[in-house]
């Protein structure tokens, strides 16, 4: 995966050295059976990594970066359409004033 010709530790982009990095972290962070839902449970070790809790989560639910890529683009869109509406009704009232 890793390849030394290319930048970004041989990633090549920004967005792949960023999720090599977070995989890496996610395994190394355990999080408490505590803390996890009765279905997350692991009674051998009493907890999961937080990778593996990741990979249950996406399997059960399916990979959510479409949705909060979606969730992203309509929140981008309703401030712009939030700030074109305001820009409109301060135009409308400085034609008040003249």
């Amino acid at each position: 995966m890793l390849d030394s010709n290319k930048p970004y530790c041989g990633l090549g982009n920004i967005e792949n050295l960023t999720d090599y990095m977070e995989n890496l972290l996610a395994d190394c962070i355990v999080v408490p059976n505590s803390m996890l839902p009765e279905s997350y449970h692991d009674n051998t070790r009493g907890g999961r990594t937080l990778a593996k809790v990741n990979s249950i989560y996406n399997e059960r639910h399916g990979n959510n970066k479409k949705v909060m890529s979606d969730i992203e683009a309509k929140t981008r869109a309703d401030t712009l359409a939030f700030y074109n509406n305001y820009d409109n009704i301060l135009n409308e009232r400085s034609k008040w004033d003249d």
